[in-house]
């Protein structure tokens, strides 16, 4: 606040200072602890802000305390605060149009300062300000200047892009700045009649003086469009010409009008003095800003000054005294207005330019490394918008085999914002990320890389982009940093290559996967990447069928990894798949399995309840504990345990080697399970039933099986799994009887399925397979030849192998 006191020449207001070193005392000590998310601090500083500082005294003083939020690019904290004093109810008209024009301001400079996706939004909440504004509201012109102003600032700095990409199409920025000026010249028609009208109006309508003020501003700002549009056509073209003489003959004319003193007054001088220059008239514009130099103006409008002088003296191939002229303009060794130091960087570029046209190599990488500090310092100090600014400039003078690191990577970066995916910046990236290698830069290595890779990527050539990724990382891992930060870093990009490596492949190729993965986990043996790929491996290895790999891979996860529960409960559960099994080895992973999940987690509890109680009692001498650990789960929810059932039939189905342990034991839990059967719901009693006949089954309590089998068939007539599951039984079975029965089931099935489904074509061939087994083999023979013949036919169905076969065996 004292800097900008200084630099300003005003006095900081008495009341506003105080309040503000109130606010920032209660942060501190309402934060004794350091906040580690800058997000989180920023939302607690702008919470403080809008609790603390919503009574500000005046509608100056909040204009001030805005103005300061923005300087420090708070914008979010700024828009918040505005938003919500507009929210109160009962605000004097003055107040809510202050308020409403400072959020416009603050979002339209957020826009500025923001990534063009970022921007739509921002202008357009801005607009709509403006709209929602009430059209009979006694102060709407001072609004409406503001929403031209918004779209100024918008076509602005479209041209500002456009000069800087060199491609030349200035139609979008014309766009907008003819309607700019289009509105500006409304607001002066319509503030001339308000001005006319001047005596009759009363508070809160703007007096006489405020309409004369508003007026001269709209002129002025009208001026400044007619610039910004001449800029938009080829220098000396006549548009530009005629374009530049309007406006600084308005600008003239309202210097006759306006106290040389007064704020505008400065501004309305610098202005002109900028549009002299540009109709290249340099004297008369070092006449007119050098007015602007003397100690009575303020410190910031003189370093204005200056910078156009400056710009001046470049103009005329006077580089080496622009930068004079602008250190005779500092006070400290502290950074001036943007503007200010923007002009340093076009003199330091200015002489870069003229030692590369006279082959001073020496100087040249001189003021080159001059130049990316100076844009470095003004990044640093006034954030995006001027850093991309400074960007521009300093890339559009790079030539074709410039060499600086930074240089290029700015290049390169620029050309990735504006999505030009193309060669040109491949190769410019491909060029620094080259050059860092060279110098020893890991770490501008691996993010230049990296970013090689993405544009690959975005252009869908995803086995180079891959491949770029994995060098990277192997590069990096070779080299062994000592910073652990770069070390993890180059690991996620290594696997991220993995994985994109993985993508490329063909859905077969598991081999190629497999030992890409193996190659992470060897170059990265511990760390979060090294868990990550583990468990991702497991998912390939089971994929390919190599169950006991995958279950190997899923071991290598450390138990302080996210997913360590999630791998310990799979690696179980492929234990348990193995043929033979390694019930076991899978024992102690669902063990650990169950250890480390939350309790919270009912349905992965309940599966890892479930394939430890198969480990179990798969195990002859662990048999007893199996039993004791389902009269513990007997205890719990009947629906938890009944789910736990549920999971050993699918267990028990995949291995027929386990499969009647493992029906004695559902046996042995349905009958812990029935003394609480009154409190499960219908669905769940069925599935008990269901359950109850699928143990018996297997058990090889055949009889019981059936007769509770056709009981559920008998009462539940639509549901397939019922109606399969005694089908399925009955077929299971060797005399005539029951395959008669199993015959009729099957055809029932057929009838109530959707023809042409899978599930119909395995109906029709268990129809067509107990009609052999019956000995109907003509019967057989002559449903699949016309399963075969009626369209579309058995070709490329899922059984089609299988009724060829049938169909051989019957003739």
């Amino acid at each position: 606040a004292r800097r900008r006191q200084k630099r300003e020449g005003k006095d900081l207001n008495s009341k506003i200072l105080p309040r503000l070193i109130r606010v920032f005392s209660v942060i501190r000590g309402l934060l004794p602890l350091r906040l580690s998310s800058p997000c989180l601090r920023v939302s607690v500083v702008s919470f403080l802000l809008l609790l603390f500082c919503a009574p500000l005294a005046t509608a100056n003083e909040t204009e001030r305390f805005i103005e300061g939020l923005r300087e420090r690019r708070l914008f979010r904290v700024a828009e918040a605060y505005c938003q919500d004093q507009l929210a109160r109810q009962k605000l004097d008209e003055v107040t809510e149009t202050m308020l409403t024009i400072e959020y416009m301001r603050t979002l339209s400079q957020h826009a500025l300062y923001s990534q063009p996706a970022e921007r739509r939004e921002l202008w357009q909440v801005a607009a709509a300000l403006a709209e929602k504004f009430p059209p009979a509201h006694p102060r709407k012109l001072v609004v409406d200047l503001q929403a031209a102003l918004v779209m100024l600032a918008q076509g602005e700095l479209a041209r500002q892009e456009v000069e800087a990409s060199g491609g030349g199409d200035f139609t979008t920025a014309q766009g907008l700045l003819r309607e700019a000026a289009r509105r500006l010249e409304v607001l002066d028609k319509l503030l001339a009649q308000q001005i006319a009208q001047a005596a009759k109006a009363a508070p809160p309508a703007l007096a006489a003086d405020e309409l004369f003020a508003l007026q001269n501003n709209t002129r002025f700002q009208h001026a400044r469009a007619r610039r910004n549009q001449a800029l938009c056509y080829p220098a000396a073209s006549t548009d530009r010409v005629a374009l530049l003489l309007q406006a600084k003959e308005q600008l003239e004319q309202l210097q006759t009008q306006v106290a040389a003193d007064d704020v505008l007054g400065l501004r309305l001088k610098l202005e002109t003095g900028i549009c002299q220059r540009m109709q290249e008239d340099y004297q008369a514009a070092t006449r007119t800003l050098n007015t602007l130099l003397d100690d009575s103006v303020p410190l910031t409008t003189q370093q204005l000054a200056r910078a156009e002088i400056a710009r001046v003296q470049i103009a005329q191939n006077q580089a080496a005294q622009a930068l004079r002229t602008l250190q005779a303009g500092r006070t400290s060794a502290e950074p001036g207005v943007a503007d200010f130091e923007f002009a340093q960087l076009e003199a330091v570029v200015a002489l870069w330019k003229q030692a590369e046209a006279n082959q001073d190599t020496q100087n040249a990488g001189r003021y080159r490394q001059q130049a990316v500090d100076q844009l470095a310092t003004i990044e640093r100090q006034f954030g995006a918008y001027w850093g991309r600014r400074g960007e521009w400039l300093v890339i559009g003078s790079a030539t074709a085999g410039d060499e600086n690191l930074e240089i290029l990577a700015r290049t390169a970066d620029a050309r990735f914002l504006m999505q030009q995916f193309d060669d040109e910046t491949l190769k410019i990236y491909d060029q620094a990320t080259q050059m860092a290698l060279d110098a020893g830069n890991l770490k501008r290595y691996v993010e230049l890389g990296y970013r090689a890779a993405t544009v690959q990527h975005k252009r869908s050539e995803i086995a180079d982009a891959a491949q770029r990724l994995i060098t990277i990382g192997q590069q990096v891992a070779e080299r062994m940093p000592s910073d652990e930060a770069l070390r993890l870093q180059a690991a996620a990009v290594h696997l991220q290559g993995v994985r994109w490596h993985s993508t490329s492949l063909p859905p077969t190729d598991n081999a190629s996967r497999i030992a890409a993965y193996e190659q992470h986990l060897q170059s990265w043996p511990t760390g979060k990447t090294h868990d990550d790929a583990a468990f991702e491996l497991a998912g390939v290895y089971e994929a390919a069928g190599e169950l006991e790999n995958a279950a190997a891979a899923l071991g290598k996860v450390s138990n302080d990894h996210a997913k360590y529960a999630d791998a310990m409960l799979a690696s179980g559960r492929l234990l348990l798949a193995l043929e033979p099994p390694q019930p076991a080895k899978a024992a102690e992973q669902l063990t650990a399995a169950l250890a480390a999940l939350p309790d919270d987690n009912a349905a992965q509890r309940t599966l890892a309840q479930a394939l430890l109680v198969v480990a179990l009692a798969a195990q002859p001498s662990q048999r007893d504990a199996a039993e004791q650990m389902l009269a513990k789960l007997s205890s719990d929810s009947p629906a938890q345990l009944l789910a736990m059932l549920d999971g050993l039939v699918k267990i028990s189905s995949q291995r027929g080697s386990v499969s009647k342990e493992m029906a004695a034991l559902q046996l042995q839990a349905i009958a812990l399970l029935q003394p609480q059967a009154d409190k499960l719901n219908a669905e769940q009693k069925l599935a008990l039933t269901r359950i109850e006949a699928e143990a018996l089954a297997a058990s090889g309590q055949r009889e019981a099986a059936l007769k509770k089998y056709a009981a559920l068939a008998k009462q539940h007539p639509q549901s397939a799994a019922i109606q399969k599951g005694y089908a399925g039984l009955l077929a299971a079975a060797e005399d005539r009887e029951s395959l008669t029965l199993a015959l009729a089931q099957w055809r029932v099935i057929a009838n109530r399925t959707r023809p042409q489904t899978d599930r119909w074509y395995a109906a029709k061939y268990q129809v067509a397979l107990l009609n052999y087994r019956l000995g109907e083999k003509a019967q057989a023979a002559q449903l699949i030849q016309y399963l075969q013949a009626t369209p579309p036919g058995l070709s490329g169905t899922s059984l089609e192998r299988q009724f060829a076969e049938l169909l051989q065996r019957c003739q």
